[in-house]
């Protein structure tokens, strides 16, 4: 557009002398003929500035556009970040899960030993019941035994010594009766008064077997149980 401005000004200065009277009407038309480059001057201006601007929304959008790539790969690495926390969080609550149901199964054995232990041990104060009763009966039943033996055993040794000074005076007597004196002896050998000796023996032999048949048996103690 210069170009052709500059053409009509050099064609217009070449005319001058030959055309004056045309000069109002070419002054018009290279006033206009400026208006008009400067109207374009402006233009071509304003084409530039938004050509310019047109390239820095462009440049803008590119820089956008490259933020929300990158935005977009942050959203899917954190997509992925959380998808990966989700997974472990399912693994997480799979083991919990699995842990409760453990913690429950302890705890359900646990009563269950709570219980049996309880049974238990009211088993074995029942035992200890039942054996303190039996001590108790053995103890009164050996208390028992132990007055029938030392009962018997007082018994036994007081017959013990009534038979012993029961036999002793009988031999005592059987002695006496066996160890006459002479003039005892002469009674016992005279055909007379030998009746007498004879008598005596007799009485003596019938007083050892009177002294023996006496005598007490000795007590059987009992058996202990």
């Amino acid at each position: 557009m210069l170009a052709v401005a500059g053409a009509l000004l050099c064609a217009l200065a070449g005319h001058g002398p030959a055309q004056a009277q045309d000069g109002s009407r070419e002054r018009e038309a290279l006033r206009r003929t400026q208006a008009a480059l400067q109207q374009a001057q402006q233009q071509r201006s304003a084409l530039e500035a938004e050509k310019t601007t047109w390239q820095q929304q462009q440049a803008e959008q590119a820089q956008q556009a490259q933020q929300q790539q990158a935005r977009l790969a942050a959203a899917q690495a954190e997509l992925r970040r959380l998808k990966g926390q989700a997974v472990a969080a399912t693994a997480v609550q799979v083991q919990l899960t699995a842990e409760q149901a453990a913690r429950a199964g302890l705890k359900t054995r646990a009563a269950a030993d709570q219980a049996q232990a309880a049974q238990q041990r009211d088993e074995a104060r029942q035992q200890a019941a039942q054996l303190r009763r039996e001590l108790d009966e053995r103890t009164s039943a050996n208390r028992a035994l132990v007055a029938q033996l030392t009962a018997a055993t007082e018994a036994l040794a007081a017959a013990t010594e009534r038979n012993r000074q029961l036999l002793a005076i009988g031999s005592e007597a059987a002695e006496r009766l066996r160890g006459l004196s002479s003039r005892e002896r002469a009674w016992r050998d005279d055909p007379v008064l030998g009746l007498t000796g004879v008598r005596l023996a007799g009485e003596a032999e019938d007083l050892l077997l009177r002294l023996d048949a006496q005598r007490q048996p000795l007590p059987v103690a009992a058996a202990p149980r």
